[in-house]
């Protein structure tokens, strides 16, 4: 099974923070997760016929959710979604996360 997981754009520090979260676990268990793609990246985003985008996970930010708006805007549904600031974490003005 492939799992994708689609990261917000990293503007913000709660967008970087999703971008570190997805790369955290391809470099821990190399394997189990096929991709991690910055959905500022729209072009990395396109499905290629060797792609198998079995599983994907939106892992957003905060409530604005651009990586889960950018793969709809391509007719890709998520399998998942994650809100890093439903869980705790905060969005802040000059880049510092608070957990």
């Amino acid at each position: 099974m492939g799992i994708t997981i689609i990261t917000c754009s990293g503007v913000s520090n709660t967008g970087k923070l999703t971008t570190q979260a997805g790369l955290t676990p391809m470099n821990r268990c190399p394997g189990k997760i096929d991709k991690c793609i910055e959905a500022g990246r729209p072009g990395a985003l396109k499905k290629n016929p060797q792609d198998k985008f079995d599983t994907i996970l939106a892992l957003d930010g905060y409530g604005d959710c651009c990586g889960n708006k950018k793969i709809k805007s391509l007719g890709i549904n998520p399998d998942l979604q994650i809100i890093a600031t439903d869980h705790g974490i905060k969005k802040t003005r000059d880049g510092r996360t608070i957990i």
